[in-house]
């Protein structure tokens, strides 16, 4: 994929060539930026590696990321998919927002113990999952 230096580069991309676009967000502000501007844009599908780097904490998110999780999504952003190396990474409110969790193993005793209070997950299982699979969650809509 094209990779953009600047903001100003991966919209510009995005909605004046139509072109996908890799850009990493030098601070927060930017990541904020760019959530406001998928919405004016509508109809993109974000991949965010990562997921650590744009929340604030593990308990909140910026008011950007939230309207994007959980209003735009229904109407004008198709998908969010991010990743992350740590359940617990995830604040809460986006936890509460995701329909589709892949689960692949897992050891740390607060992720395992965030899985079983938010979906009943057995602890045992997900920490045992062998090398390269996963488990499949859904949950809400």
């Amino acid at each position: 994929w094209p990779r953009a230096a600047t903001l100003k580069e991966a919209i510009e991309k995005l909605w004046k060539e139509g072109s996908h676009v890799a850009w990493t967000p030098e601070n927060a502000e930017e990541f904020d930026s760019m959530m406001s501007a998928a919405r004016a844009g509508r109809r993109i599908i974000i991949v965010i590696d990562e997921l650590k780097f744009c929340l604030p904490s593990s308990r909140s998110m910026s008011l950007p990321f939230q309207l994007a999780i959980r209003l735009w999504r229904h109407a004008d952003l198709p998908a969010v998919y991010a990743t992350t190396q740590s359940y617990s990474d995830a604040a809460r409110p986006l936890r509460a927002a995701v329909s589709n969790w892949v689960i692949f193993r897992m050891t740390a005793p607060g992720d395992l113990k965030a899985l079983q209070e938010d979906y009943g997950l057995d602890a045992d299982e997900i920490s045992q999952l062998p090398k390269f699979t996963f488990k499949e969650q859904r949950s809400g809509f």
